[in-house]
């Protein structure tokens, strides 16, 4: 056991001077910068649709006309049986285009004789009947060809609602980076150096929300390091699977702190509040406004929201404006549009500590929750006292 202890040490010493030194590399170097995890474009779907519709517009702002329109139909043709045969040089593409019943669909290609919609799914649910809808509006515009909704996820994954043959699923994760590699492969560096360096920052911030190492010289230099005994690897394996339950350990203490040790504090002033869980939303909810609304907070902080009490019966646009108005000062994020709700975010983040890493965000989450809870509370409480005055 001693032995095996050491070793951890042993290795866990070596991979952390291996990341610190590139680390102060890539410090040096700029090589990290990147604006799309700055701005967290990757991960909002209406931006990153901006981003993939610009590069595929033989009209956009990158400069190389349908060369990249073409490879991205060459990439969709690998994965179906009918080829898509576009006029690439006279394709016109559109973001948010209203169908007949005045839905949006996130990304249209049309050269005239064919129109081909791409739904894009980041986070976010499908609608009822979404990609049913559509193939059918996209059916008529193809003059009744069968002309399926390319539907994009991270992984793949089919829509919820949709029969087979209305959509081809695409990925992120395999399909998008294989287009881009594309695109980046023939690209002369020298002459557009911008749009190559942009690029590459797509390319690194979409493996970054598919789980994918977007280091590969820091992993390559830490894969020698492991392979470089079988005690090395069997200890690296011993950590892999120490760390997968610490993850899930993280997310589930920090809903745990969450809904008790920060709930107890705030109820000291608000006895009204509480916590709820249902449909994978954690939240807790607190009354505002004399209890005529509910400001409601995930336990990650990832979605925050205004609704209207089950006793309301106040409720006036004035307020509803005013409130909405007051989210959106002290988030700095703007209203999604919902019947449901008032006010709500669903990209919002911790205000304590920013652009840090999913895996990582637990941890600090958690951390934070535990060793500085009055602060927290604190942070809730002038929310709340905000809201209030408005």
């Amino acid at each position: 056991m001693t032995n095996k202890v050491q070793t951890v040490k042993y290795l866990l010493k070596e991979c952390s001077s291996t990341i610190k030194r590139y680390d102060e590399y890539y410090k040096q170097t700029g090589e990290k910068y990147n604006i799309f995890k700055i701005t967290n474009i990757s991960s909002d779907e209406v931006k990153m649709c901006k981003v993939i519709g610009d590069l595929l517009n033989p009209n956009g702002n990158h400069g190389k006309g349908d060369y990249f329109l073409k490879c991205f139909i060459d990439t969709i043709n690998e994965k179906i049986s009918s080829p898509l045969i576009l006029n690439s040089k006279n394709a016109q593409v559109k973001n948010e285009y209203y169908t007949n019943i005045n839905c949006r669909i996130d990304i249209v290609i049309k050269d005239g004789n064919i129109f081909i919609p791409i739904e894009v799914k980041i986070n976010a649910r499908d609608q009822e009947e979404q990609v049913s809808h559509y193939f059918k509006f996209s059916k008529m515009q193809n003059k009744d060809k069968d002309i399926p909704v390319i539907y994009l996820t991270k992984e793949g994954k089919p829509p919820s609602n949709a029969r087979p043959g209305e959509y081809i699923p695409i990925s992120f994760k395999h399909d998008i980076l294989k287009w881009l590699n594309k695109c980046i492969k023939n690209t002369d560096e020298e002459k557009t150096k911008p749009v190559f360096a942009i690029l590459k920052q797509l390319i690194t911030s979409i493996k970054s929300i598919c789980g994918i190492s977007e280091d590969e010289k820091m992993e390559k230099a830490i894969q020698e390091l492991i392979v470089l005994s079988e005690d090395n690897f069997k200890t690296a394996l011993t950590i892999k699977q120490a760390v997968e339950s610490l993850l899930t350990y993280s997310d589930e203490k920090s809903w745990e702190l969450f809904s008790t040790k920060i709930l107890s504090q705030i109820k000291n002033t608000i006895p009204e509040a509480g916590c709820d869980e249902k449909d994978k939303w954690r939240y807790m909810y607190i009354p505002i406004k004399n209890g005529n609304y509910l400001f409601s907070l995930n336990y990650d902080w990832k979605k925050i929201c205004i609704e209207i009490g089950e006793s309301n019966y106040n409720s006036t646009r004035k307020d509803e404006i005013a409130l909405s108005k007051k989210m959106e000062e002290e988030t700095r994020m703007p209203n999604k549009n919902s019947d449901d709700y008032i006010w709500l975010s669903d990209k919002y983040s911790y205000p304590r500590f920013s652009n840090t890493e999913h895996d990582l965000y637990f941890y600090k989450l958690q951390k934070d929750y535990l060793e500085n809870t009055t602060e927290v509370v604190s942070l809730i409480l002038n929310f709340v006292e905000e809201l209030n005055k408005a």
